[in-house]
């Protein structure tokens, strides 16, 4: 089995691994979530991003990152730059975070459980069912 170092200077070898690995710097912090470096092929790199106006928009760009490849990595034989209409490689980037809720917070009265614990021991239920239980009725009366 190879080491790890090993396999990593193989990859970083290809030009298409030193692109993505270098992808913050080549696109920048605020375009590296919008376009993903999918592969190098015949001299042409081909960008997934999310829809359409992402695409229109990262084209005017393309000059900067051949630019940006070849300063970088040393890439000399990128000639141009594609970009493919890939929604479902960003459908995770641009979930909404769940809205917060605020939890209501019930005390259970210890005087009103003895009581309740009190009634279903009659009724022949074990001590710690019957003390479980009275809790969650007093949980049910308190419901709106």
């Amino acid at each position: 089995m190879d080491k790890f170092s090993k396999v990593l200077n193989k990859a970083m070898a290809k030009p298409f691994s030193r692109i993505v690995m270098n992808w913050s710097k080549i696109a920048g912090q605020s375009n590296r979530d919008i376009m993903m470096p999918l592969e190098l092929r015949k001299g042409v790199l081909y960008i997934a991003v999310p829809n359409g106006m992402v695409a229109k928009a990262a084209s005017r760009f393309k000059k900067k990152i051949i630019e940006n490849i070849t300063g970088i990595i040393g890439v000399s034989s990128l000639n141009d730059i594609k970009f493919k209409i890939e929604p479902a490689l960003f459908k995770n980037k641009t979930k909404t975070p769940p809205v917060k809720t605020k939890k209501k917070t019930v005390k259970i009265c210890d005087k009103k459980t003895a009581e309740k614990k009190e009634q279903l021991l009659k009724l022949g239920i074990s001590s710690d069912l019957a003390e479980i239980f009275a809790q969650i009725e007093q949980l049910w009366e308190d419901e709106p």
